[in-house]
């Protein structure tokens, strides 16, 4: 090859790998900036959530299970679990034996804690969840809000379900969001929490 085409070939390449390394910078860039958004967002949300108690009215929703007899004493902390009606109902309920470790080692440690498992399925998909709680192998009340009680009181919580695990304080003020079961960090902050409350 002459000295001309391997400089020709030697540019072709160089600018390949410069649009390379540009299009790999610009895509740093982007998610770079698309995690700023999103921890922006998350963290807008999370004040929000904490702008006003929130109103639990389990009184006016069905309880449709629990193992022990039914937790009604005022508690300094209340844990909710909330699944909504875009949510799949069905499968949220049947994950729930997953708090069962956790809700045991709470009670083996403290009476301070409440759990407050709120369902509020669709009503064509009613009927699978009512099947799916008489299955259930689980130690806490459950409560099927068909009404929509939860989301109507409670509008300052997103609708994103990465926000519908979540930690009250007794005032029902909002201290802690995430699931303690699937997040080892939200799971150290709770214990963190109790443990200056003693």
């Amino acid at each position: 090859l002459s000295c001309h085409c391997i400089l020709q070939i030697e540019t072709v390449i160089f600018i390949r790998m410069w649009s390379f390394k540009l299009a790999l910078s610009l895509l740093l860039l982007c998610s770079i900036v698309s995690s700023c958004n999103r921890d922006k967002d998350v963290y807008a949300n999370i004040m929000q959530m904490k702008s006003k108690p929130v109103t639990l009215s389990c009184d006016s929703m069905r309880l449709i299970s629990y193992k022990n007899r039914v937790d009604t004493f005022p508690k300094q902390f209340y844990w909710v679990v909330y699944s909504d009606s875009v949510d799949c109902s069905s499968c949220r309920l049947t994950n729930l034996v997953h708090w069962n470790d956790f809700i045991y080692e709470i009670k083996e440690s403290t009476n301070s804690v409440g759990f407050r498992f709120i369902f509020s399925p669709s009503k064509k998909d009613i009927g699978s969840f009512m099947c799916a709680a008489g299955n259930l192998k689980f130690s806490t009340q459950v409560y099927l809000d068909s009404a929509n009680i939860f989301e109507h009181q409670n509008q300052h919580i997103p609708s994103d379900v990465l926000f519908h695990t979540f930690l009250l304080d007794e005032n029902m003020n909002v201290v802690l969001v995430g699931d303690p079961i699937r997040n080892k960090e939200i799971n150290k902050i709770f214990w963190d929490i109790l443990k200056g409350k003693e």
